[in-house]
């Protein structure tokens, strides 16, 4: 105990003087956010280092397309004033504009120096890019922005361990259950097994397969929990998710000692049925395959959430939200789920 709080106060004192992303790249991001520019916000526990990113992204294939190209370019005098403004003290820079014909290209990246605090050696970095009216079916149209930071992992090598996923893992279904009546939430078993020699790793059968050189040896297990909430109000839905992603971003924040990556997507640019990570917790163990994940989905029935733990490779069931069971394609559904 006296060592776990002498490694929180060292973490705590070292967060405190650490060296920041840069004010003006915050303050344009701060922006996207009034104007209701959605950002994917990730973060990464190398163990020697923390990496963060803020990304947009906008092509034609996502939903509501349209409205999120209108967003941007109403965005893009601030955009373009935050990189002018930083471009005189980036070690390297490059801005590039034409507007023609009502097609226009934008293209801003910035390399910034490190600060005199940070010790990674790893510069800062932002990058902008806006196309459209190229085509005349807007197929062409997208856009782009991506501001990468890193800082040095405030506690020493040796004190970095696996993700505690037991500990996290916990405190999530506290939460979920503590939701329960108002929701009715509801908990299935997850258990997905593939033998080494199982060959049935089709597009139709599974959504994910990892393929790793394990020996030779091509098995996996997937064990945790589904939660269920069969939410139709999206105000629900988001306040949901919004704890998730609260109870997440502080746990990670609270532990430098652990390994993880962590993606935050906003509910608006998820594509419905797709299983997407909240947070990924690496094990620092002799078999670097094993992790845990917290996922989630929406589909037309509501809203799943999945907290599992992978040893060795992770194959995904096409049908996981109806299973209870899944080893070498033999299904086992939920009651009532079989089709």
């Amino acid at each position: 105990m006296k060592h776990l709080l002498t490694t929180l106060t060292l973490a705590s004192l070292c967060l405190s003087t650490i060296a920041q992303p840069n004010e003006k790249l915050q303050a344009l991001e701060k922006n996207f956010s009034k104007q209701e520019i959605s950002l994917i916000r990730g973060q990464m526990n190398t163990g020697e280092r923390i990496h963060h990113t803020w990304r947009y992204i906008h092509s034609p294939y996502n939903k509501d397309a349209n409205i999120r190209n209108q967003k941007i370019i109403a965005a893009l005098d601030t955009i373009r004033q935050t990189f002018h403004a930083l471009s005189p003290f980036a070690a390297e820079s490059y801005l590039y504009e034409n507007h023609k014909s009502e097609c226009d290209t934008v293209r801003f990246s910035l390399i910034l120096p490190s600060s005199n605090n940070d010790t990674t050696g790893i510069p800062e970095t932002a990058f902008f890019r806006h196309v459209r009216g190229h085509n005349q079916d807007d197929s062409d149209d997208s856009g782009f922005y991506c501001h990468t930071y890193d800082e040095k992992n405030p506690l020493p090598i040796i004190d970095v361990k696996s993700f505690d996923f037991k500990v996290f893992e916990a405190i999530i279904d506290q939460y979920l259950k503590s939701i329960m009546k108002q929701t009715g939430l509801k908990i299935f078993p997850v258990y997905w097994k593939h033998d080494n020699g199982y060959e049935g790793k089709t597009e139709k059968e599974l959504i994910h397969a990892e393929y790793l050189n394990l020996n030779g040896e091509h098995d996996g297990l997937v064990t945790g929990r589904h939660y269920f909430i069969p939410c139709k109000d999206e105000k629900d839905v988001r306040t949901i998710y919004a704890t998730l992603d609260s109870i997440t971003y502080d746990y990670i924040n609270r532990h430098p000692e652990q390994l993880y990556k962590y993606e935050f997507i906003p509910l608006d640019i998820i594509q419905d049925h797709l299983l997407r990570e909240l947070v990924n917790g690496r094990m620092w163990t002799t078999n670097l395959n094993n992790k845990y994940a917290l996922a989630f989905a929406m589909t037309e029935d509501g809203f799943h959430i999945l907290s599992i733990f992978t040893q060795r490779e992770q194959w995904i069931p096409a049908e996981w939200p109806k299973l209870k069971s899944w080893v070498n394609g033999k299904k086992t559904y939920l009651k009532g789920m079989k089709p």
